[in-house]
């Protein structure tokens, strides 16, 4: 329990230090809710389209995040196989992808 309080409390203080305007997060182990809070705004600036409370309900577009989430871990995996290093020059890579 003092785990949850601590992601609380974690969620709540980066929403005060305006580290983002809101965030919701939910934890579930084995079937069960473990954590499900949300905090903060839908948007601080006034000219922002849709303002409110972020709630447990609240949805958000990751989108535009799909591309950096799936290349990112694609990349990890390959240099954890030892295929790829993360100072490789680029063009040598793209090279041996033809």
């Amino acid at each position: 329990m003092k785990t949850v309080q601590a992601l609380d409390s974690l969620l709540a203080q980066a929403v005060a230090d305006g580290v983002t305007p809101g965030c919701v997060a939910l934890v579930r182990r084995d079937g069960r809710t473990l954590v499900h809070t949300a905090h903060g705004s839908l948007a601080t600036h006034p000219a922002a389209p849709v303002h409110g409370p972020v709630t447990i309900d609240t949805v958000y577009d990751l989108a535009s995040l799909t591309k950096v989430l799936s290349t990112t871990t694609l990349v990890a995996q390959a240099v954890a196989r030892g295929e790829l290093e993360l100072d490789a020059i680029i063009r040598r890579v793209k090279e041996t992808l033809r």
